[in-house]
């Protein structure tokens, strides 16, 4: 009688606690992974995502595809323990996801979101160019003699021989200037104001109000939906009632098909005063399928050949 083998298979973790590793032990594949189709990851290394974007879309592939679920809904805390991010960047940079449609939110703002496998759908139209800054060079001073003897850098060239003059120059020899003997431009001179920025620095809030909004075709001036956006808030609108609004109108101009077109309500009329974004914004019903025996209602004949043979049952058209 042979003795019977057993044969030990590894165990199976369905908490999500991997086993503890050993000391000095590499990572193992048993530990735990993320199927992830191929597809997708190609996308995603040719996708000209931001570093924070990144983040996020590994967050929720981890907490789907890490668990072998199609989608997940994950709260700004999550995300940001997962990812170290501030949780209002988290939610600022998942709303610019789902507004690229990289992902996908089944529903309102606490519905499950997943990665969207129709890879031709994603749009990357609004991402904005990165301009790297140029360095300014580094001022040069000027140099004097150490015998004490300085010239002029150009000897009997006269302020009328010169092409861009500087009004500083044309003080008479041996005049101290204005700012103490140093030639200064209006930027270097004390007390100075740099010059304004143009770009607008809007609140986490509403920036997360404008991603879920649909995309317009045309005008939209953000600005302007801005401007009604703070007005709303003034009265004590709840910025979590104007986003909800946003999203509930997204849903419908996607149901309607009519987003990136003319038919998408400006921003500054959806958060007005009218309170556009009260509004259910339920999608429309479907229509019922037509009738497929020529009738549209009970007032309309029969077709042929449903009367009977007596000819006091049909009508006139129908006898010849």
């Amino acid at each position: 009688m042979q003795a019977a083998e057993i044969i030990h298979f590894p165990g199976r973790y369905d908490n999500g606690q991997p086993p503890a590793q050993k000391p000095g032990r590499s990572i193992q594949v048993e530990d735990g992974y993320t199927r992830t189709a191929n597809a997708i990851v190609d996308a995603l290394m040719k996708a000209p995502l931001t570093s924070r974007e990144a983040r996020i879309v590994r967050a929720v592939e981890r907490a789907t595809y890490g668990w072998n679920k199609p989608s997940v809904w994950l709260a700004a805390s999550v995300l940001s323990e997962m990812t170290g991010m501030p949780e209002g960047k988290c939610s600022e940079t998942l709303n610019a996801l789902i507004r690229k449609r990289v992902l996908v939110r089944l529903g309102s703002s606490r519905s499950p979101v997943k990665i969207n496998k129709q890879i031709d759908e994603w749009d990357f139209t609004d991402q904005k160019a990165r301009v790297t800054p140029k360095r300014k060079a580094d001022p040069v001073c000027s140099e004097s003699p150490q015998d004490g003897v300085t010239e002029p850098p150009q000897v009997g060239v006269t302020n009328k021989d010169r092409k861009d003059t500087n009004p500083s120059s044309l003080r008479s020899e041996g005049e101290p200037s204005a700012s103490g003997g140093l030639d200064l431009t209006p930027t270097e001179l004390p007390g100075a104001k740099p010059a304004a920025s143009s770009a607008t620095t809007y609140p986490d809030d509403f920036e997360a109000a404008w991603s879920a909004y649909p995309r317009r075709a045309g005008g939209n001036p953000k600005k302007s939906a801005f401007k009604a956006w703070a007005a709303r808030r003034k009265q004590g609108v709840s910025a979590e009632a104007l986003q909800a609004g946003a999203e509930r109108y997204a849903l419908f101009i996607r149901a309607k098909g009519d987003e990136r077109t003319e038919f998408v309500m400006q921003g500054q009329r959806f958060f007005g005063p009218n309170a556009e974004y009260e509004n259910d914004w339920l999608p429309p019903v479907a229509r019922p399928a037509p009738r497929h025996d020529g009738r549209k209602g009970f007032a309309q004949p029969l077709p042929v050949g449903s009367y009977g043979t007596n000819d006091l049952e049909m009508p006139d058209w129908a006898k010849e």
